[in-house]
């Protein structure tokens, strides 16, 4: 969509430090998404406008920016860790310790969340893996086995060509 395009350049604006111009794009995306009524367009403009108040040290409007965001994405574990980083960065920044402290452990069950599945993801994917390279083998073999018993029939039928012939020509010499 192209929600995902005008975040894109929100992000490079923001890289740039055009801020103003990256909360534009983050804002349209926002409007965007909102029409569509999807969530995680809409977490994640919040989250664009959320960094570039929070590099601007303008906490207060981050920290409602990142707030709104989180509530988008409870269902997303991505959004949400990444949600749960801005809102440590900013209560970290403006003292309030014990909710930093909680988005912090809020991060990191996320990350270890996401870490899991992708571990689980990779174990399937190797499982995959192997069943396939084992079946390929187990094809390759029957192939082979075939390919050799067909040289077996042939060499069979020539040598019975060979014998059926030799008789042939010893009858003709009697």
């Amino acid at each position: 969509p192209i929600f995902q395009s005008l975040i894109g350049i929100g992000h490079i604006e923001q890289k740039n430090g055009n801020h103003s111009k990256s909360r534009d794009y983050f804002n349209r995306a926002l409007e965007m998404s909102e029409k569509m009524v999807d969530k995680e367009g809409m977490s994640a403009s919040l989250l664009g406008i959320a960094a570039g108040y929070s590099l601007q040290g303008n906490y207060p409007q981050a920290i409602e920016a990142a707030s709104n965001a989180l509530e988008m994405a409870l269902e997303r574990p991505l959004q949400t860790r990444d949600a749960a980083k801005a809102l440590h960065t900013c209560y970290k920044a403006i003292g309030q310790d014990q909710k930093a402290l909680e988005m912090h452990e809020l991060y990191i069950q996320m990350r270890d969340s996401i870490n899991s599945v992708e571990n689980k993801e990779a174990v399937i994917r190797q499982q995959f893996r192997f069943s396939y390279e084992n079946q390929a083998v187990a094809d390759s073999l029957k192939h082979v086995a075939a390919i050799n018993e067909q040289g077996i029939k042939i060499q069979s039928q020539n040598r019975i060509g060979r014998i059926l012939l030799g008789s042939l020509a010893v009858l003709l010499v009697f």
